[in-house]
């Protein structure tokens, strides 16, 4: 079985899904069934085959329109009693299906639904830890706005310790993955667990056949007037420093360039976002996108003259490597697990994140001038295949 705390295997999303996602559609022959559990979610024997996603039901499109776009939503699913009831409810469900059901393995892909594995003698459990650090540190920016989330943190970081130490194996994407994770926990966490490296991949043949039209930037706002198109592919949380990224393109205005930056992405920074842009006056030079297709995002890379990121802990963004794949330039620090992903990358423009006028410099420097521009390949072998390949091979290992 396969969980995690929310949502649906996706393309469209990062983390747990995302790679869930993939396990599915990547594993090629099955040998051993998939079952999927997540909140008010129960599939036996599931697959994902060939190009199509699976997508949200009716009701989750609608409750996430009207959380994103909607004050009074938002406000109304924010307070203590609807939250209180919210998690009481998924525990009831998670406790309701997480008994034993003859599973050799449970894989869980986020230590809140391993939690509810972690008493089940007989069942090899293994856990993958996506997160930025410990759930203190990913939820830092709904907790700092919410005071019902602050005060159930620490019960959350007990469910995850306990998580962790009753799992078999811990995989993480990358090595500051871990460090962070064990970093963040110190001396709680069982010393002695077996903990494995599995590299998250992309799919660089589905990239290659992506063949945008030019038309898509158009959509975006992007005008003759404006001199290069930036894309920013980012959830609006304080982790993507968005802030920042706008600083830079307020200073390339003020360099009298005319750059337009487009961020795919949502999230509870939203209006803070929106405020900052229209105080800095970028109105012309800043498109808030909004949650896009996994093809749209593609071809938006294929599109812009760079990828701009600038998140702090970073683990092992898919973006990176996406756009590494679509030969687009890369404007960032080798922070984090940037290293491992980006050390070798040609297009690479490396800047200092925490100066805004430094970076701009370095834009005009480097991608103004031509010196770095698109380039053939990229990816450096993290391929979506052999992620699954390991990810199969070590469920080979508890089902011999």
């Amino acid at each position: 079985m396969l969980t995690s705390f929310d949502g649906i295997p996706s393309e469209k999303q990062g983390g747990p899904n995302n790679i869930i996602y993939k396990i599915l559609r990547y594993s090629g022959k099955k040998s051993v069934r998939f079952d999927f559990l997540s909140y008010r979610k129960c599939y036996r024997d599931f697959e994902i085959s060939g190009e199509k996603d699976v997508g949200p039901g009716l009701k989750k499109k609608i409750t996430d329109y009207l959380y994103y776009n909607t004050n009074l939503y938002r406000f109304l699913t924010s307070n203590r009693i609807y939250l209180k009831r919210h998690f009481e409810l998924r525990d009831e469900f998670f406790k309701r299906h997480s008994v034993a059901d003859g599973y050799g393995i449970v894989h869980s892909h986020d230590a809140l639904s391993g939690y509810y594995f972690s008493g089940l003698s007989g069942t090899k459990k293994i856990l993958t830890i996506h997160g930025n650090g410990s759930i203190e540190s990913d939820w830092a920016d709904a907790a700092a706005k919410n005071k019902f989330i602050k005060e159930i943190i620490p019960e959350f970081k007990r469910r995850e310790i306990l998580a962790f130490n009753s799992a078999d194996v811990i995989t993480f994407p990358g090595m500051y993955a871990k460090e962070l994770f064990l970093s963040d926990y110190r001396g709680k966490l069982d010393k002695d667990k077996d903990i494995r490296i599995i590299n998250n991949g992309i799919d660089a043949k589905f990239i290659d056949n992506i063949k945008p039209g030019k038309e898509l930037v158009r959509k975006y706002g992007f005008t003759p007037g404006h001199d290069i198109v930036l894309l920013n592919v980012a959830s609006h949380v304080r982790q993507k420093n968005i802030d920042r990224i706008l600083s830079v393109i307020e200073e390339l205005v003020g360099m009298k360039k005319n750059p337009l930056l487009i961020n795919a992405g949502t999230g509870p920074l939203t209006d803070d976002i929106k405020s900052v842009i229209r105080r800095k006056n970028l109105l012309n030079n800043v498109k808030l996108a909004g949650s896009l297709g996994h093809e749209e995002i593609i071809s938006l890379m294929k599109l812009s003259d760079a990828v701009i990121m600038m998140s702090d802990r970073v683990i092992f963004d898919l973006v990176m490597l996406e756009a590494s794949a679509c030969g687009t330039p890369v404007i960032t620090d080798l922070s984090g697990g940037n290293r491992e992903m980006l050390e070798n990358y040609q297009g690479l423009v490396k800047v200092n994140v925490n100066s805004a006028v430094s970076t701009a410099k370095l834009i005009v420097e480097k991608l103004y001038s031509g010196k770095v521009g698109r380039i053939k390949k990229g990816g450096f072998g993290f391929d979506v295949r052999r992620m699954a390949d390991e990810y199969k091979k070590l469920y080979g290992e508890f089902l011999k």
